[in-house]
């Protein structure tokens, strides 16, 4: 063991299991520590290692000896990251425990907003806002639903990643350990689970986000889900551990969850592309959870289609023509939302949207059927003939959400939530659209968002009974040139990106506002050695704090090398905003004015002082010195 060094108690030990760790993820973790903008004497980091081989141990040993107060525990190869956590937890010092995997990040508030958080109530365990790589709306139902206060305790700890800070004096009197075997298919649920029984108050962080998970091709879980059989044994063990633990509301809502996102999903559009080998195992062993685990009162809590497949599983024998008719049906349902207006209005974004559904590629068909509900066609024969499916479209308030994400960091924030309306069709039909008009108050999403300085991707997410996407939003065909803004005296520019999708880039990192603009100058007064410049931008400029100035550089065009950096001030006005400097005018010549704009210089006009020198070319210069030399012989 390498020994910490000696400091006061820390507020939080984080501790990281390792298994032939890679030096790129190695650097990103210990440059996420580095960041933190907690005093570095109030937290300690266990590197837990797995058995590496000789050359990863030396590494960690290097890294541990980059961090502040530190130790490397050198453990034999156990296959799998509970021993390595559980020995982190018998040495930590802290007051919570994280758990981190050896490949993600925190950023850089993280510990400093877990701390204040921390204190504003008495938690066992605080689940603070987590991304994740590569999906739109993981963990929206805790982070970002309407609802989410009003959730149950089991519902608070979503998602079951061991990715939360445990108060360790929880730990330690509930005798709560990470399951002690080789290879246990989601361990942390089974450990969160034991939690929840031994009734956690769980806080939840929602305003900040605090750990990444990091996704890339390499994992050190290899093999995970390969073995089918091994999957649906661990699905059962995990429902009967919430069934003979947790009380019955906890239980209830921790079993539909699975139901639903585990056993009712593989049986689902995923029986498609299944190999007949994996199809029988995966509706054998579906099939017989919901005819012997699930209670009756639990499909209450389905929507239609989830209904109907589980009710598919419980016949004798299993209505697999239903089962594939559904899943074919839900697999070709899709949402699709176009972009009516986009603008700037002052410091808002406003984007005028309208959601369209389709099946394949014609319309879905709807009808509105007895007692007024909407019924959506099957067009798949099933064991009972052509279905009208039943759309629950009753008690909800985000049926279709605009969100954001970050492009460098992945961070993603809904920015508006709108409901769904019935519109009248041809005859008994009816149309189900989203139309929305969301304002995006970017002054305000500045302040709020750590990070906002990046191009954020825009998304839509389409919420309905039959299933939920999240998709990025594709910005108008007709969007040939871009919407730009000044907004805080930063560039603010929403385009059309390679993909199709709307991007709005914060900060002119990859693209600028002033990027295709061709201001042209105008001179307001001039006084004795010095003249007054302003740059009209022809674009909005909004919520410019008072005297805001940015750096401008004139560089001579005349003679080279010769620049001048000035201070110049952001003016926001009724026709939108200009840029006003006094410029020297003891040297003549031509200038190129450039504005700093993010991190780049961009060209924002010409300014001439004094007279234009005289240019002589070669032609005029050969022809001069021909006329001499006749005039020499004369």
């Amino acid at each position: 063991m390498t020994p910490a060094s000696s400091t006061a108690t820390p507020r939080f030990s984080i501790i990281i299991a390792t298994y032939q760790t890679r030096q790129e993820h190695l650097d990103a973790l210990v440059r996420s520590l580095h960041a933190q903008t907690l005093d570095p004497t109030q937290f300690e980091v266990i590197l837990a290692d797995d058995g590496s081989d000789t050359e990863t141990r030396s590494r960690l040993r290097d890294t541990i000896s980059q961090l502040g107060r530190a130790r490397l525990l050198e453990l034999e190869n156990s296959g799998w990251a509970c021993g390595p956590r559980n020995e982190g937890i018998a040495v930590a010092e802290g007051e919570f425990v994280l758990f981190m995997d050896h490949d993600d990040v925190l950023f850089p508030e993280a510990l400093e907003r877990v701390a204040r958080f921390a204190e504003g109530g008495a938690y066992d365990v605080i689940n603070p806002r987590e991304v994740r790589t590569k999906h739109w709306s993981w963990a929206w139902d805790v982070f970002d639903a309407p609802d989410a206060d009003e959730q149950s305790v089991a519902l608070r700890m979503m998602p079951m990643t061991p990715h939360k800070f445990y108060r360790r004096a929880f730990l330690q009197e509930n005798e709560i350990t990470f399951i002690a075997e080789r290879r246990v298919l989601w361990e942390d649920v089974f450990f969160n689970t034991a939690c929840i029984a031994a009734e956690a108050r769980v806080g939840v962080l929602r305003d900040y986000p605090v750990y990444h998970w990091v996704e890339h091709d390499a994992n050190t879980s290899s093999g995970f889900g390969r073995d089918r059989g091994e999957v649906w044994d661990a699905i059962s063990q995990l429902l009967a551990a919430f069934r003979r633990s947790l009380p019955g509301d906890e239980s209830e809502a921790l079993i539909a969850h699975w139901l639903r996102t585990r056993v009712l999903d593989i049986a689902g559009p995923r029986l498609l592309d299944a190999s007949p080998t994996r199809r029988d195992i995966d509706v054998e062993r579906a099939s017989d959870i919901v005819r012997n685990v699930v209670a009756p009162s639990l499909l209450d809590r389905l929507g239609t289609v989830q209904r109907m497949r589980a009710r598919a599983l419980q016949a004798q024998p299993v209505d697999e023509k239903t089962l594939l008719a559904l899943a074919e049906f839900e697999k070709g349902v899709s949402a699709h939302t176009t972009i009516v207006d986009i603008s700037w209005h002052a410091s808002v974004l406003h984007l005028a949207t309208e959601t369209t559904f389709r099946f394949r590629d014609v319309e879905l068909q709807l009808r509105r059927g007895a007692g007024g509900i909407i019924e959506a066609m099957l067009p798949y024969a099933t064991s009972s003939g052509a279905l009208w499916i039943p759309f629950d479209l009753a008690n909800r308030i985000d049926d279709v959400s605009i969100t954001v994400r970050g492009r460098k960091d992945r961070q993603t924030w809904p920015i508006s939530m709108s409901r769904l309306s019935v519109e009248p069709g041809e005859g008994e039909s009816v149309r189900l659209m989203g139309r929305a008009v969301t304002e995006w108050a970017v002054a305000e999403f500045q302040q709020r968002v750590p990070n906002w300085s990046q191009p954020w991707d825009l998304a839509v997410r389409v919420a309905l009974p039959l299933r939920t996407s999240h998709r990025a939003l594709a910005a108008p065909t007709s969007m040939s040139s871009s919407e730009n803004a000044i907004i805080g005296s930063a560039s603010a520019v929403a385009y059309r990106n390679v993909s199709g999708g709307l991007t709005v880039d914060l900060g002119g990192s990859a693209k600028n506002a002033l990027g295709a603009q061709r201001p042209t100058l105008q001179r307001l007064a001039a006084r004795q050695g010095t003249a007054r410049v302003r740059i009209p931008l022809d674009l909005p400029v909004a919520n410019t704090p008072p005297g805001a100035q940015m750096a401008v550089r004139l560089t001579n065009v005349d003679a080279a090398g010769y620049d001048l950096t000035l201070d110049a001030a952001l003016v926001e006005d009724a026709n939108g905003g200009s840029i006003g400097l006094d410029v020297p005018t003891d040297t003549n010549g031509r200038w190129s004015i450039l504005a700093l704009f993010g991190h780049t210089w961009v060209k924002v006009g010409e300014l001439q002082i004094g007279k234009r020198p005289v240019s002589i070319g070669h032609r005029a210069i050969r022809s001069l010195r021909r006329r001499a030399r006749r005039l020499f012989r004369r």
